[in-house]
């Protein structure tokens, strides 16, 4: 890269480039080391010397571009020394008056937001004042010309926004000089101006959007916090009764209302200026959320990318306020018509949860819901189809856990799926429609498929067995599963053919999926697991690209759980890509795909390469003995120490015991699997990393059921995955054994840290994390805000399913009869989760009017809420970062808990 920029330079001396060609180049080959400021700062100064020694008649304008970016770089990365001295170096230029407008408001610009961030706040705020009276001082010029203008309006709009959120941050003006004099008048000058220049920058203009829409949402909230304050309604119930005495008055006798005068007359002006007053602020409730919406929609139009963040805030306001109809008619009009479909594909599953039929149907937020799932569903089919199957299957299925998922859906919902499917398949996706109701309906079979006859056996089963029954192809009889979808893979019909389901499919701006992988045949044999109630089913498919998926098709289980809480992670992993500390160390959280099919069938993606973290540690297979016998062979086995702390009365001395004879050896993992030194040790840097980030991320969100066998651990890169999500938000506090740790932070998981242990980069990884999750608290609120109220899901646990998880079917007879009724009488005092009705039949509807089931998931966003705060303990004080990672390791090594921990659990490994 270095010697690219040198050989840009110098290749031909006789033809001299000018420097704003070299700029050009050099500016797309920095593009690449964006995020490496070392690298990127060594590149400037080399490009630095090269425009310096040029003989370019524009080597002075490229030098004060190279400044200005050098400045902005240095900026953002936080070094703020490097900043100054490339800015001082341009006010050098400025000294021989070589800097015209457009450039010298630049320099000012940059050096307003160099102010903010060495926290000089008042002085970034008056010179940005500074900044935008100096602009429309130039702009009132009529002279001047009409591109420059446009370039300089482009300044103003951008110097408005951020002085206007410094000001609104600062609350040092009232809200409604800082909408009308900054955010307002940004976005009107926008609007006047020419669409080819606010188009070709999209990315400057959307933001002037999204920062009026975040100023008119964070306003909306306040205000109606304000009218639905206690003081508020005692307020209105004052002005009643002071209009209630001022009507008596006023039906007085003419005698005793003349001796009144004075006061009848005070009582009125201060009865009409309440009313007024209040009249006032409850209107701007609506017309604060009418602009949050519209500029959110004004933004995500003009944006260039997916801004998921401001996607997840519009839906979350629509969302909460689905009952007025001027909302729901603003939302088609300005959102669901205007902005690009592509955005709205991240929450396409929360978007067709609310799909309902019946007398909803003629709501106006029904027609909006209508129109954005079949502009999702003809733009974008790939995301959207196989979610409508899904919940029309809803209907099609019978037993326990179908009558779990119809009590939160109902039958509404399904039927208002068939009136969407019904209407689409008069489009042109009637084929791919047939083909992808015809391939879930398979797997759907093969799911329920009893294998029970091949449990204990190696061999694999034939899909011929798996006989499928066509029920909506109106044909009588069964083919086999493997037979589902070659009819019309021997026409050829690539393009009716649905996609590989495991397959990450990105959504396109351009809606062109016409080199989606598609799904070609499958393997005629499959597998089933080891473990497991209901033994899920291993299958391979070929895609039409020629490569092999491995997917887990599992039965008798809702997966809609363990796909809401991977797309959680999916944003996370967008939000630690965007900081720079976390963005350094490569933090991330492994994801894999998950595509529900029924109440109680789904498809997951195979992750490759892994192993469950306990298998290596204490299973045995018939070729290698568990890493716990090889190298410790004389100490307890894993099954004695399960049954020893089962049995034990004091639960602490037993498991101090199990720790002296049952030492930890995972750090032989890393040893085994990478001899290499240097590969050695990135391979445990990246399992130490990705352990903070599960570790935090994981406690934030309240993810429970941490066994040996929900977690992964990668063979080559030696990252952390965890699987199985079905309790999360502190659900696991409402077992019959609670769980009493944050995250699992055992023994062997610190001993593949190596000698360092918790301390050094394990701690100061989840410090990271904890700090960005911090910094990014309103965002992280918003988007489980939108999930955490998803009308699918009901937030409490029932007592069969806590029982469920820690039994694993192992007891019952009498004690598993008497843990139940402890699990109900747990459940129904509200101790943990919520108040909600544990009636397997009860329909949605009146689910969701229950306030037990609202205040279940409200609490679930409080506690989020507490910990992102860093709250810790109910009668103490917010905790700092650094204190609350600390609180949180110790609590999650202490013998004291761990020992209560239910023993399937496996505290000592």
């Amino acid at each position: 890269m270095f010697l690219s920029s040198l050989d840009d330079a110098t290749v031909d001396p006789r033809a001299s480039p000018t420097a704003g060609a070299l700029l050009g180049r050099w500016q797309q080959r920095r593009h690449q080391i964006r995020n490496d400021f070392d690298r990127a700062e060594s590149l400037l100064a080399l490009e630095e010397v090269l425009l310096q020694v040029s003989k370019a008649p524009d080597n002075k304008q490229g030098l004060m571009k190279l400044y200005l970016d050098l400045a902005s770089l240095s900026r953002k990365a936080g070094r703020t020394a490097v900043a100054c001295r490339a800015l001082l170096k341009l006010e050098q230029l400025d000294q021989n008056d070589l800097l015209r407008t457009n450039e010298k408001m630049q320099w000012k610009i940059q050096k307003c937001k160099l102010l903010w961030k060495q926290q000089e706040f008042r002085s970034a705020i008056w010179t940005g004042k500074k900044i935008c009276s100096e602009l429309y001082t130039y702009l009132d010029d009529s002279s001047l010309p009409a591109d420059e203008a446009t370039s300089l309006q482009l300044l103003l709009v951008q110097v408005l926004t951020i002085t206007g959120k410094w000001i609104a941050s600062q609350r040092c003006e009232s809200s409604q000089i800082i909408l009308e004099k900054y955010f307002q008048k940004a976005t009107s000058i926008m609007t006047s101006m020419d669409a080819d220049a606010v188009s070709e920058r999209a990315q400057n203009t959307a933001k002037a959007h999204f920062a009026l829409a975040e100023f008119m949402a964070a306003m909306y909230q306040q205000v109606s916090i304000r009218v639905t304050s206690r003081e508020w309604l005692a307020g209105k119930k004052v002005m009643q009764a002071r209009h209630e005495e001022l009507r008596e008055l006023q039906t007085m006798e003419p005698s005793m209302q003349n001796e009144n005068r004075a006061h009848i007359h005070a009582l009125n002006k201060e009865v009409v200026h309440d009313m007024n007053e209040r009249s006032k602020v409850e209107a701007s409730v609506d017309q604060f959320l009418i602009g949050a919406l519209c500029s959110y929609g004004k933004g995500l139009c003009l944006s260039p990318q997916a801004e998921l963040d401001m996607v997840f805030r519009m839906f979350s306001l629509w969302f909460n306020n689905q009952r007025k109809a001027d909302i729901n008619r603003v939302v088609i009009d300005e959102v669901i018509e205007v902005v690009p479909s592509f955005n709205f594909v991240p929450l396409s599953y929360q978007i067709i949860s609310r799909i309902s039929s019946s007398t909803e149907n003629t709501s106006t937020f029904q027609t909006a819901l209508r129109k954005l799932v079949i502009k999702l569903s003809l733009e974008h089919p790939h995301h959207t189809l196989i979610q409508l199957v899904a919940l029309k299957n809803s209907g099609d299925v019978e037993g326990k856990g179908a009558l779990q998922f119809r009590a939160n859906v109902g039958d509404l919902k399904a039927e208002g799926a068939k009136v969407y499917l019904a209407e689409l398949m008069k489009t042109e996706l009637r084929e791919m429609l047939e083909s992808l109701d015809s391939m879930a309906n398979a797997y759907v079979q093969l799911a329920l498929f009893d294998t029970s006859e091949y449990h204990g056996q190696k061999k694999k089963i034939p899909l011929s067995k798996v006989p499928i029954f066509e029920t909506n192809s109106g044909r009588s009889g069964a083919t086999s599963f493997d037979q589902c979808l070659r009819a019309r893979a021997r026409r050829g019909d690539t393009v009716a053919m649905p996609a590989v389901l495991t397959s990450y499919i990105p959504p396109q701006a351009d809606m062109d999926y016409s080199n989606v992988t598609r799904m070609y045949s499958f393997e005629p044999q499959f597998s089933i697991t080891d473990s497991g109630i209901h033994r899920p089913k291993i299958i391979y498919c070929y895609g039409s690209d020629g490569k092999r998926y491995k997917q887990l098709v599992k039965g008798q289980d809702d997966t809609r759980q363990d796909l809401v809480i991977e797309q959680v992670f999916e944003t996370m992993n967008q939000f630690l890509m965007e900081e720079k500390e976390s963005r350094k160390r490569k933090l991330g959280l492994r994801t894999y795909r998950v595509v529900p099919l029924s109440p109680i069938a789904g498809v997951l993606e195979w992750v490759e390469n892994t192993i469950p973290w306990g298998s290596y540690l204490v299973s045995k297979t018939s070729m290698r003995l568990s890493a716990h016998e090889r190298y410790h062979p004389f100490e307890w086995k894993h099954a004695e120490c399960r049954q020893y702390l089962k049995n034990a009365p004091e639960k602490l001395p037993a498991f101090l015991e199990i720790q002296a004879n049952f030492t930890p050896v995972f750090h032989h993992f890393f040893l085994e699997k990478f001899p290499d030194a240097a590969v050695w040790y990135h391979r445990r840097l990246a399992y130490v990393r990705s352990t903070a980030v599960t570790s935090i991320v994981g406690y934030i969100l309240g993810i429970g059921d941490r066994h040996s066998q929900n977690i992964l651990i990668h063979e080559e890169t030696g990252e952390l995955v965890h699987i199985d999500f079905g309790v999360v938000f502190d659900q696991g506090m409402a077992l019959y054994t609670p769980e009493t740790v944050p995250f699992r932070l055992t023994r062997d998981m610190v001993d593949g840290m190596g000698i360092s242990g918790v301390d050094g980069v394990f701690s100061r990884c989840c410090e990271v994390t904890l700090q960005l999750l911090r910094k990014k608290s309103a965002s992280v609120v918003t988007i489980l805000e939108v999930f955490v109220h998803d009308p699918l899901y009901r937030w409490t646990l029932s007592p069969l399913k806590a029982l469920k998880i820690q039994e694993g079917g192992e007891h019952n007879g009498k004690k598993s009869a008497v843990r139940l009724r402890n699990l109900r009488c747990l459940n129904n005092s509200n101790a943990i989760i919520g108040s909600g009705s544990t009636n397997d039949t009860q329909p949605a509807e009146r689910i969701q009017a229950e306030p037990g089931n609202t205040d279940a998931a409200a609490r679930a966003l409080i506690r989020v809420k507490q910990k992102l705060e860093g709250y810790e303990d109910p009668n103490g004080s917010a905790l700092s970062i650094e204190g609350q990672v600390k609180q949180l390791l110790s609590a999650a090594q202490d013998p004291h808990n761990l020992c209560k921990l239910f023993p399937g659990w496996a505290p000592w490994l």
